[in-house]
């Protein structure tokens, strides 16, 4: 854990460590489960006393118009809402309904949008919805990154319906990252969680 560090002496109180001594164990230790992720909710927190009450409403009204934009726009570009009756909050799902009989699955897609630097959606969540496809954008993207999104999107399912010559690509996607297609399924059941890397501040493995 990075210095300083507050530790609480044997009487009670608290005092800031600022220089470690030689045998300092190169590990803080387990963090209690109960904490959750410290940072992130240092960083929550820090949001939300940056945009102030006024700035948390507007964050709001922009993730959900940013949603129903995207959510508007691939409705009418080919794609399939799982719920076109209705508008959306901050996200969306779509179904795999305009993917079917092209042999291009969701996970297909999802791959494709690495390829191309963005982000993959949740896939096949929720367990209700066939091949579904979870989009969520976030108040910050502005309306480039959210077009070319949709424009990603609406290209691979042309692709996918003109044919399998036309979506090849989309099969062999990711193409362009360091690994291909990794088996999730048994890295899910297998997690391989050990890494070994030297800690140059005391010259351990941890």
């Amino acid at each position: 854990m990075p210095l300083p560090r507050v530790e609480r002496k044997a009487d009670g109180t608290l005092t800031v460590i600022e220089h470690l001594p030689e045998d300092a164990p190169a590990c803080a230790g387990r963090i209690k489960a109960f904490h959750g992720q410290f940072a992130l909710l240092v960083r929550a927190l820090a949001y939300i006393l940056a945009l102030g009450g006024e700035g948390l409403k507007t964050m709001a009204g922009d993730a959900v118009l940013n949603a129903n934009y995207m959510l508007a726009r691939l409705a009418k570009g080919g794609a399939t809402p799982a719920y076109p009756e209705k508008h959306c909050m901050h996200e969306f799902v779509l179904s795999d309904e305009s993917l079917v009989g092209t042999g291009v699955t969701t996970m297909d897609l999802s791959k494709h949008l690495l390829d191309c630097g963005l982000h993959a959606p949740t896939n096949y969540f929720p367990l209700c919805v066939s091949g579904a496809f979870l989009v969520e954008p976030t108040e910050s993207e502005p309306l480039e990154r959210l077009n070319e999104f949709c424009d990603i999107v609406i290209e691979a399912i042309a692709a996918a319906k003109e044919g399998p010559e036309a979506s090849r690509h989309l099969h062999e996607a990711p193409s362009h990252l360091p690994l291909r297609r990794i088996d999730e399924a048994a890295a899910a059941r297998k997690p391989v969680l050990f890494c070994e890397c030297a800690n140059t501040a005391h010259g351990h493995k941890v």
